[in-house]
């Protein structure tokens, strides 16, 4: 059990932590980290303070336990509907009967939960290690043992997690996801090759130098970066952006009206000064090595360890906007400008239902990456070419 919970305890404790875990989830979901404390969730269900630090140690020791008995169970069923697929996948008899459950992307809070504890684990040693230890003991043997299963379980459960980061903020039919996944589902039953990868140059992913023009602001934005990356939003300070940045916290009031302002400021320019580089390189590797093997490569990259915490800042920036819509419209116009000049002449202007479920899954892959790559680090030696040749077709 996690923290004091295994301690010896009278029956109606236990229906407490039910009580607990309920509210706590509850809250999680609809106003993320910065809505959770012991405090408030002992205030919202009549508690004493001191029954909450009788069961847990602090803050970390309840996501925990909101992992083990929310967030994980959540993992298991989609785990076991992964594993169902691929094994359907290896009998050439049974690949055209699709079996995807109609209520996969159906939003429930304890999926909410599920990815809110998912994108909290990078910046909490404390949940990163229950987060860890629960994937290794599910798919430690797959990884290790038979590497061909293992990248196709991992590529579909990340497609079926980012989705489901998607759906948080962005509305699709959930019939016609279902039927894209259908079809991400069909391609992996082709016969896929295990390529060796090529060693490229991928260096520009996630270093990008600032130049605002004052080179105080530059150093607080990447101090901000820095902060957020190790820490989180909520375990950042002004004070500590400061001290890195060299800079007086006066100074940064100066400049912005918050941290959030900081750091939306910071993963705006980040996003801007990547954009170019990052479509130049997909189309460098696609153009030399094929749509398939680029794919491949590109996943590699993204998985690499020395991009953790270019991923972790990337995963909280996402996950303040399911809970900031403010910061999610800013974060929008940002894009939206980005892409404005790399359109095609006579694209539509509005996409069908179905071009919006294309587009979601699309949008899914990398996020669905970015989390495989902080919960389950060994997947970047896995063999991504067996299905990227067949999804990711030239």
């Amino acid at each position: 059990m996690v923290g004091r919970l295994s301690r010896a305890r009278p029956s109606n404790a236990f229906e407490n932590d039910a009580r607990i875990r309920d509210m706590a989830t509850t809250q999680l979901a609809q106003d993320g980290l910065e809505g959770l404390t012991l405090g408030n969730v002992a205030r919202n269900l009549g508690m004493s303070h001191t029954a909450m630090t009788k069961r847990y140690d602090d803050l970390d020791d309840l996501l925990c336990d909101l992992w083990v008995h929310v967030g994980q169970p959540q993992i298991d069923r989609i785990l076991t509907w992964v594993f169902a697929e691929v094994e359907r996948l290896s009998d050439p008899t049974s690949v055209s009967q699709s079996s995807v459950e109609p209520t996969i992307f159906r939003k429930t809070k304890e999926k909410s939960v599920m990815l809110e504890l998912l994108v909290l684990a990078p910046t909490r040693p404390k949940l990163r290690t229950c987060v860890r230890d629960a994937f290794e003991e599910r798919l430690g043997d797959t990884l290790r043992t038979d590497p061909v299963a293992a990248v196709k379980v991992v590529f579909l459960f990340a497609v079926v997690l980012g989705v489901q980061a998607e759906l948080r903020t962005t509305q699709a039919h959930q019939e016609l996801l279902v039927a894209v996944l259908s079809e991400v589902i069909t391609a992996m039953a082709e016969p896929g090759e295990v390529v060796e990868l090529p060693k490229v140059d991928a260096s520009h992913m996630g270093r990008y130098a600032f130049d605002t023009g004052d080179e105080r602001r530059d150093r607080i934005l990447l101090s901000c970066l820095e902060n957020v990356s190790s820490h989180g939003l909520v375990g950042t300070t002004t004070k500590a952006i400061a001290r890195v940045a060299g800079v007086s916290e006066g100074l940064i009031f100066s400049m912005f009206d918050s941290k959030t302002d900081v750091f939306f400021e910071a993963t705006a320019l980040q996003s801007k000064l990547g954009y170019q580089a990052n479509l130049d390189f997909v189309m460098s590797l696609n153009e030399k090595h094929g749509t398939g093997v680029g794919n491949a490569i590109l996943i590699r990259e993204w998985l690499s360890p020395r991009l953790s915490k270019f991923r972790a800042a990337l995963l909280e920036e996402i996950r303040l906007t399911w809970h900031d819509v403010d910061l999610w419209r800013r974060i929008q116009n940002v894009k939206q400008e980005l892409v404005s000049d790399v359109r095609l002449a006579g694209k539509k202007a509005s996409l069908t239902p179905l071009e919006r479920a294309v587009q979601v899954v699309t949008l899914a892959v990398p996020i669905g990456i970015y989390i495989v790559g902080e919960v389950l680090p060994e997947a970047v030696g896995l063999p991504f070419s067996v299905v990227t040749l067949p999804v990711f077709r030239d």
